[in-house]
Formats: structure tokens, C-alpha cells, sequence
């Protein structure tokens, strides 16, 4: 992370992810795949406060209130797209888009939004910043929705009659080379309404291996859950592995 200066509100010598705002540009809420690349790939702007702690304790990050009340991090494409917000800030960070997902998890707001006050704003929510922040590129086309999981997550066994077709995109999923389990079971995040996951446990394979699997599938369910139904695709870490296996059979 790098610190800018907003001195009397005139950008300093910042950074600018051109492929971010090019992306923002683009966008869907069904197709966000060339942001996350910007993100996994460039910096971001993080607009900041001075602290009255120590220098050595690092930036205070300004938050913002979504619609629904909760807090937000926010993150800006260029030193242009801050000033266009109205916030007061005055001095920012600039970081990877993979550092911000991880602050904003550590920070455990509801979300992050992006050029917040330009043209084209984007909000991201905690699914899509969990696989962010390890650096995995989201499976999200359509109603299906990519996640990782960590401190909000709340597992449960199965209370869903899950068609025998998507059963077989799991098995199918599941035999590659690359995925050591795969278990049905249901999710929640942060107290919420539990809905139906697919967890997978990698092996060998790295980033590539998760994103073939997670994206191919994800595909799949599009044509396989009704309309307008929720599943999670979750790349399972150690912690959450173990809870899973605690109380279902894995597939395959």
C-alpha cells in the first residue's frame, strides 16, 4: 500500500487503473468478470482520514452507508473518479483491488462500492469480495453467485431437493483432477436466510484449476436452478472444510 495526498482537494501524483474505469464502463449485475481482472490486477484509491493514534498504526479508511444502512468501504479507478465524490476526504491509499477486499472483510463492512459519485458506480457485496481477497476471480453469471467464506459463514446439512441434473453437474465438476470433495449443504452469511451451497475442496491445480471448475459449473447451474433461485459455488478453506465434513457425506 502507497499513500496519495488530496492537497486542497487537487489529486496528487496518484495512480490511475485505467482498466478499472474501462471496466466500470461495461459492467452488468450479470457480468462483472472484466472488473474483477482490473481488481485481481491494478490498484484502487481508498480514500482515508488522519488518525489521532500513532503514523504506525496505519490509515483510517472512510466509510460510507449503503441504502440498507449498512457500512461500506469505498474504492475509486482514478484520482478524477475520487474527486468527482463529494466525500471530504483528503488524503487516500492506494492498494490492490485484493488488498481492499481484504480490508473490507477484516473490517467486516457489507460491502464495497466503486467510482461512488461518477458515472458508472458499482457496488460489491461480501460473496464476490471473499474470493477477491484470495485472489480468485468470482463465479457469478446470472442468479448463481461465487463465494468464499470465513468469519460470518453458518453451515448446516441440506434441507434442499436438489434436482438429479444438477446433482450430475456436481459429480461432473467434481471428477476433475483438480478437486479432492465436493458436498451439497446450506449456507448463510452473517445471520441470514440459509440457502443452497456446493463446496468444493481443490488439490493441486492453483487459481486456474478453481476458476475452470467454479466458472464451468456456474454456467451449468444457470440453465439448471429456476429462475430467480440462489445457489452458492464455495471454494472450501481449511476451516470451513471442516465444518462442512462434520455433517455431510461429500458427493464425490
Amino acid at each position: 500500500m502507497a499513500d496519495g495526498t488530496l492537497a486542497g482537494g487537487a489529486p496528487g501524483p496518484v495512480p490511475a487503473n485505467e482498466q478499472l474505469t474501462r471496466a466500470l464502463t461495461i459492467a452488468t449485475d450479470a457480468d462483472r468478470t472484466e472488473v474483477y481482472r482490473a481488481l485481481l490486477t491494478g490498484s484502487v484509491l481508498v480514500p482515508t482520514r488522519s488518525s489521532a493514534g500513532s503514523p504506525a498504526s496505519g490509515p483510517t479508511f472512510l466509510a460510507a452507508q449503503a441504502a440498507d444502512g449498512r457500512q461500506i468501504l469505498l474504492g475509486f479507478s482514478s484520482a478524477e473518479a475520487l474527486r468527482a465524490w463529494p466525500g471530504d476526504a483528503r488524503t487516500c491509499t492506494v492498494m490492490t483491488g485484493t488488498e481492499l477486499a481484504r480490508q473490507a472483510r477484516a473490517a467486516g463492512v457489507g460491502g464495497v462500492a466503486l467510482d461512488v459519485g461518477g458515472e458508472h458506480p458499482l457496488y460489491l457485496g461480501p460473496t464476490e469480495l471473499d474470493q477477491l481477497a484470495d485472489g480468485l476471480l468470482p463465479a457469478r453469471p446470472g442468479q448463481v453467485r461465487g463465494s468464499v467464506t470465513h468469519a460470518t459463514r453458518q453451515v448446516r446439512p441440506s434441507m434442499a431437493r436438489w434436482p438429479a441434473g444438477v446433482v450430475a453437474l456436481v459429480r461432473d465438476a467434481a471428477a476433475d483432477p483438480s478437486v479432492e470433495h465436493a458436498y451439497l449443504f446450506d449456507l448463510a452469511y452473517a445471520g441470514g436466510e440459509p440457502s443452497p451451497a456446493v463446496g468444493f475442496r481443490f488439490g493441486a491445480g492453483g487459481r486456474d484449476a478453481v476458476d475452470r471448475v467454479m466458472v464451468r459449473l456456474a454456467d451449468g447451474l444457470r440453465h439448471a436452478v429456476p429462475a430467480g433461485d440462489r445457489v452458492d459455488l464455495v471454494v472450501l478453506d481449511d476451516d470451513l472444510h471442516d465444518a462442512v465434513r462434520g455433517i455431510v457425506q461429500p458427493v464425490a
